[in-house]
């Protein structure tokens, strides 16, 4: 995962890429980090994982996403939006 320092600060607009995936990064207020990631129906699985400090927000624009949180797997739609609190184990991949 990311942890975010006090100078470690990526630029909105700035790009992180992975296959199947392509990270932006967009302005967020301090404390928070906020990017749009593209999942393609070929990207590989997040591995499960958690955020210790960290509320992780899920908004689908398009398509379908299969999140996993505590063992349990939701697909969530355009339009639907899923919060993970900290300390809690999840993944996430492409569904359909």
């Amino acid at each position: 995962g990311m942890t975010m320092g006090t100078s470690a600060r990526p630029r909105p607009g700035s790009m992180l890429q992975a296959p199947g995936k392509d990270l932006t990064f967009l302005a967020a207020p301090p404390g928070h980090l906020r990017f749009r990631e593209d999942v393609g129906s070929d990207a590989a699985p997040v591995p499960l994982h958690m955020h210790l400090r960290q509320t992780e927000r899920f908004t689908v624009i398009e398509g379908r996403l299969a999140l996993t949180c505590d063992g349990q797997t939701r697909e969530l739609g355009p339009g639907d939006c899923l919060q993970v609190p900290p300390g809690r184990m999840h993944s996430y991949a492409p569904a359909g």
